[in-house]
């Protein structure tokens, strides 16, 4: 029997298995902070700003630390840390506009919202190591329990949920639903419908290349994050998936996948309607649908519309930008500053100025190409599991950016999902240069190097 001899570049270590497990819990903690953000809350009482809030953003610091420690600059793939110095730099300009009009909390707090959840993406895509595999499955199985429990949360409303449902309702923000069962728009462990709904539509499109018969789990997950989907009633989730997944199936040859997705969503509209017609939530479903024909109607595009004509007639007043802070969630933290804005291309031209909004869309722009690149690298060297990662990736990061349009998408939880993915394009991009690509495996208490497993996963 021959020998076959692995040429492993030297640059491929290992990570420490401690820093992976504690990447895995991060992801975790971002998805259910804001339910023990609402347990707190029903326990003790409801505050707009609290210590729990900001342990997501505490949690990301060591990444900081290694960033420094380890001078991972160096070991990044020079593309993807170009595009981290430009989101960097530019959020770090309307931190300093910030400064200069007093508005420091409140920009800070963005600051960091914007900022920190690059940092474990930094420090993957610095590994030559493949950690696709174990940090999709990870994700797979957190939206499953989180899809569950919005199933759950939609027939029984829990009591914390009801609580803070009732308070934001206090609060003028009346989009959520009513806190009965079956009235509500699903919103999970997160902080809304539409930040589940985007979440939902970002794990939907991630999971594509994986969709197999030989994958019944994963086909019964996918169908449960559907009907989930279903009901956050998040038109622009419903649109970014649509989007993303048209690209995919298209640039991959899977439009059979495609339309099967479709015919299972339209097949859980029209259940919902027959079984549940008399529910407040099939009558909001049916009202919904039906502005995607009739705009003018719709309140929501009403009141977007009257406040673009408000804030782009005030655009002029500060052509290089107002500074963070004046929009989002940092708004809590001052009276001076504004308040929610459902447009993220409105709130960064603002905060931003128009050079800085460029800056944005062009890094944003910058990760979609980025993926692109590395999947037709990987098509030329028939690594066809690389290619429709990457692939999917650019049609993730196009789908977000298009969704600026209805408020900010790539700040806290939905941005630790945009950069890992996009960091875990990087890890292949260093991985196709060597000569032999190697994945990490647990085996026997011990992480090894064994070659990385390229077969195609398409359905029989």
């Amino acid at each position: 029997m021959g020998h076959t001899n692995l040429q492993i570049n030297k640059d491929i270590v290992a990570p420490p298995r401690k820093m992976i497990a504690y990447t895995i819990f991060i992801i975790a903690l971002w998805l259910i902070n804001p339910e023990i953000r609402r347990l707190y809350d029903w326990r003790f009482g409801f505050a707009d700003v609290e210590f729990i809030s900001l342990l997501s953003l505490v949690s990301l610091l060591p990444y900081v630390y290694l960033f420094f420690s380890e001078r991972l600059w160096h070991k990044i793939p020079r593309i993807f840390m170009l595009l981290a110095w430009l989101w960097l730099g530019v959020f770090t300009y309307g931190l300093i506009l910030a400064i200069f009009n007093k508005n420091i909390l409140p920009a800070s707090y963005s600051y960091l919202q914007f900022v920190l959840p690059l940092a474990p993406a930094v420090w993957l895509a610095s590994l030559k190591i493949s950690l696709r595999e174990k940090l999709l499955n990870a994700l797979f199985i957190f939206t499953t329990i989180l899809s569950i429990y919005g199933i759950i949360q939609w027939i029984f409303v829990p009591e914390w949920d009801a609580y803070w449902l009732n308070t934001v309702g206090t609060m003028g923000i009346l989009s959520y639903g009513r806190a009965t069962p079956f009235a509500i728009r699903v919103f999970s462990t997160m902080n809304a419908p539409g930040v589940f709904g985007n979440y939902l539509a970002l794990l939907l499109l991630l999971a594509m290349p994986k969709l197999s018969l030989r994958r019944p789990i994963l086909l019964v997950q996918y169908v449960i994050w559907l009907i989930t989907f279903g009901l956050t009633l998040d038109r622009t989730g419903w649109l970014m998936t649509l989007i993303g997944a048209f690209i995919y199936c298209l640039l991959c040859g899977r439009i059979r996948i495609f339309f099967t997705i479709m015919l299972i969503a339209v097949s859980f509209g029209f259940a919902l309607e027959w079984f549940a017609s008399d529910t407040p939530i099939a009558q909001i479903l049916t009202t919904r649908i039906n502005t995607f024909s009739d705009l003018q109607n719709d309140i929501s595009y009403r009141e977007r519309h009257a406040l673009y004509d408000d804030l782009i007639a005030h655009l002029p007043e500060a052509p290089l930008g107002q500074g963070l802070g004046i929009f989002g969630v940092g708004t809590k933290l001052s009276d001076a500053s504004l308040s929610q804005i459902d447009s993220g291309i409105l709130s960064h031209i603002l905060e931003l100025g128009f050079a800085g909004f460029f800056v944005v869309v062009g890094t944003l722009l910058g990760g979609v190409l980025y993926a692109l690149r590395i999947g037709f690298s990987a098509k030329r060297k028939h690594r066809e599991d690389i290619y429709e990662y990457a692939i999917v990736v650019a049609a993730l990061q196009f789908a977000l950016l298009l969704a600026e349009s209805s408020g900010d998408i790539h700040n806290g939880a939905l941005a630790i999902i945009m950069w890992i993915s996009l960091a875990l394009v990087a890890q292949e991009d260093s991985l196709l240069n060597t000569t032999e690509n190697v994945s990490i495996t647990h085996h026997h208490n011990s992480w090894q190097l064994v070659p990385a497993d390229y077969s195609s996963t398409k359905p029989s």
